[in-house]
């Protein structure tokens, strides 16, 4: 099932608006198309290496129980988009809800992080939001420090926390 509000038509409308303002890093032969269900695999595989870590620092990791959980959701994950380099390197969802935009997960594998693909995902949703005249906002696990600090440093702050996230909010312009 789609996000209310959301169809695979309407996301790729609203990722061609800020696409061209968004360039990929010029090193990476990329494509950015929503998932479709042949990719479950490979999106499997991409939340293991991006995830694992911090699920495992915050929850603990067992296969069995992940990938239920991953499957459980997959009809969601359906709305999002997925970066290409021969692979998919990098998916995420933003939520356009009535009251913010919100980055619902982003994943990067760990062979492209650092190399800004996350940056651009996040400058993205501050400008949607910038547009929208609303606020964006996001949750990162308390164990993923790497995280917080790139949000923090595209102007998000912790507004809420619970036992194992930060809630973080971003108004205004992006940076």
């Amino acid at each position: 099932m789609v996000p209310q509000g959301y169809d695979a038509n309407t996301l790729d409308q609203e990722s061609a608006k800020t696409k061209a303002a968004d360039p990929w890093p010029r090193d990476l032969r990329v494509e950015e198309r929503a998932a479709a269900d042949p990719d479950y695999e490979q999106l499997w595989r991409l939340h293991v290496d991006a995830m694992r870590e911090y699920v495992a620092a915050t929850y603990g990791w067992v296969d069995e129980v992940q990938e239920r959980l991953f499957r459980d959701g997959w009809q969601t994950k359906l709305a999002q988009r997925v970066l290409v380099d021969g692979a998919i390197v990098a998916a995420w969802l933003i939520e356009h809800r009535p009251d913010d935009i919100f980055l619902s997960f982003v994943e990067v594998a760990s062979s492209h992080q650092g190399r800004g693909i996350g940056t651009l995902i996040v400058r993205r949703v501050l400008s949607d939001a910038a547009a929208a005249r609303l606020p964006a906002r996001l949750n990162v696990m308390k164990s993923n420090p790497g995280a917080r600090r790139l949000y923090g440093r595209l102007g998000f702050t912790a507004e809420e926390e619970t036992a194992t996230h930060f809630c973080m909010v971003a108004r205004g312009s992006p940076p």
